[in-house]
């Protein structure tokens, strides 16, 4: 653990030309909150898949049965679709599927980011999604999210930005998640029934 500070430490790892940044105590505690029980660590529904091991595919639950590695066994919850797989559910349970595990840590109910709720499981109307952006908007587009308008859309703007102001996530990687964000978008791009209401609106 590093000091308690603000900056945390920047390091360059192979040849100098990646830099790793390892978080102060506070930044650490930035995205292990008590939302989410301090631990980020995978959930049984992130495990509940197949997996390629070299002596073939199996169920990752059922493999650490097999290894011993639970005291008791998990419950039965339904795994969540592969966001890198093209016929592991539809578009767009893929997609809430990439932002359940890459963005619900911080926006879910009674969080900081809490004015969004990117979990798997609620309907489109009960995320909060259609308001007004936080983020100024001369830096990032004004509305959360205008579904079937991706280039009108924050969410977009900002998994998409390398700008750290106004980026997501605010840290733990300087890159954009390419294909994350293209799920993003084909998911805000097929909210059409969606867009009719918020444009009468």
């Amino acid at each position: 653990l590093l000091p308690d500070d603000e900056t945390g430490k920047d390091k360059p790892v192979g040849t100098g030309s990646q830099v790793w940044h390892f978080p102060s105590r506070p930044q650490c505690l930035e995205c292990h909150t008590l939302y989410t029980g301090r631990s980020l660590g995978p959930t049984t529904a992130q495990l509940n898949s197949d997996f390629p091991y070299a002596e073939g595919a199996m169920n990752q639950i059922e493999k650490f049965k097999q290894l011993g590695l639970f005291d008791a066994p998990p419950k039965d919850i339904v795994g969540y679709p592969t966001p890198e797989s093209t016929t592991d559910g539809t578009a767009e349970t893929r997609a809430l599927s990439y932002l359940q595990t890459n963005c619900s840590i911080c926006h879910r109910p009674g969080s900081e980011g809490g004015l969004i709720d990117f979990r798997f499981g609620p309907p489109f109307a009960e995320r909060g999604l259609c308001e007004k952006s936080e983020q100024d908007p001369s830096k990032v587009p004004a509305y959360r999210v205008v579904p079937g308008s991706v280039d009108k859309s924050a969410l977009s703007f900002r998994v998409h930005a390398l700008d750290t102001e106004v980026r997501m996530p605010k840290m733990g990687d300087n890159v954009v998640d390419t294909a994350g964000s293209e799920l993003a978008d084909a998911w805000i791009a097929a909210q059409v029934k969606t867009a009719l209401l918020f444009h009468r609106n």
